[in-house]
């Protein structure tokens, strides 16, 4: 059944069942009568098991050199898993940090989900709102609540490589707070692309 489809039966608007479907909303009880009512689904075919998915959308594997690389402001994100189904509710990426002060990384920015970095290479400077920076070497690890504004910052001459995942609540109704984290870098690098003939790097990310 197509959505167009579905929201005739139903009287949803087309846009709310598509973020329903792809987990950016969590239907409120009106919204599920009304769906219930439409499609004709007893309360126990809505609360039967739901079948297995196919393997192919619960797994997802990325070779070295594979997944999107996109630069904002002079770093580097490499999204290896950017088809993947399930980056709406963890989202793994490798950062290669350039900048060296807070300015340059764009200042202090916080978001929804929780947040873990694990340093690969270098020495990352971790900075958060109201708290000293803190000096992390390779194996060091940090988990925080990714709405403290926080950035990161190289130390030394050369970029801080480091492995982040960003974990968001599939219960949440924000659509905004689902968006899976590449989606925000593809914003932030288009937002602040240099015209055409300019050379430059694109600034802003999370």
């Amino acid at each position: 059944m197509s959505l167009a489809v579905a929201s005739k039966v139903t009287g949803i608007p087309a846009a709310t069942l598509s973020r329903i479907e792809n987990n950016r909303m969590s239907p409120t009880m009106p919204v599920v009568l009304k769906l219930m009512a439409g499609l004709r689904i007893t309360w126990a075919g809505l609360m039967a098991p739901l079948p297995p998915q196919p393997h192919e959308s619960q797994i997802s594997i990325a070779l070295p050199g594979e997944g999107e690389v996109i630069d904002v402001q002079g770093n580097t994100y490499t999204v290896p898993h950017a088809t993947s189904r399930l980056n709406h509710q963890i989202q793994p990426v490798i950062f290669d940090i350039c900048s060296k002060t807070v300015e340059e990384a764009g200042g202090l920015r916080g978001h929804g989900g929780a947040e873990l970095c694990y340093v690969l290479s270098g020495v990352l400077i971790m900075h958060f709102v109201d708290r000293a920076p803190l000096e992390l070497g390779v194996g060091a690890s940090v988990l925080f609540n990714g709405e403290i504004p926080h950035a990161y910052v190289a130390k030394g001459r050369g970029p801080t490589r480091v492995l982040l995942f960003n974990a968001v609540d599939p219960l949440m109704q924000s659509p905004d707070e689902m968006k899976p984290l590449i989606t925000t870098l593809r914003q932030s690098a288009v937002a602040v692309a240099p015209p055409v003939g300019f050379a430059g790097n694109f600034a802003g990310a999370p």
